[in-house]
């Protein structure tokens, strides 16, 4: 999350809304350190998963959080310190989804979301997995 090479953790909430979503830095000597104060863990929807990838190409990690009771879903752009600026996400707001991933899946330097057992709100459910490429 914050460009230095180490592997943080990323916990999401479940589906108890109140609760905050968790983020732990990795400083290097197997200590992590707690993420406070950030709208990536100071958001309290019933987040159920997320993505993490450059998705503007900046070189910082960007954050596409689901929450697949029927919140809308959250797009962070990363700040490359190991915080998060809340973004509009321009599609899949209204999509509840219950697992997301993201890959440069053509090698053409875009991330995607592949978000599986999606279905618009207000309509019938269409249980399905579907890709598609966001940016900020």
């Amino acid at each position: 999350m914050n460009n230095d090479g180490w592997e943080d953790l990323f916990i999401s909430n479940g589906p108890e809304n109140g609760a905050v979503n968790l983020l732990y830095l990795n400083d290097g000597t197997g200590k992590f350190t707690s993420v406070a104060n950030d709208p990536v863990v100071s958001d309290s929807k019933p987040f159920d998963g997320a993505s993490f990838a450059d998705f503007d190409n900046d070189g910082d990690l960007d954050a596409f959080v689901v929450t697949w009771y029927g919140a809308k879903n959250f797009l962070y752009a990363g700040n490359g310190d190991g915080g998060f600026t809340t973004s509009a996400v321009r599609h899949l707001l209204n999509w509840v989804l219950t697992e997301t991933t993201a890959r440069d899946y053509d090698t053409d330097g875009a991330s995607r979301l592949v978000c599986d057992q999606f279905w618009r709100q207000q309509e019938e459910p269409a249980l399905g997995t579907t890709m598609a490429k966001i940016s900020l």
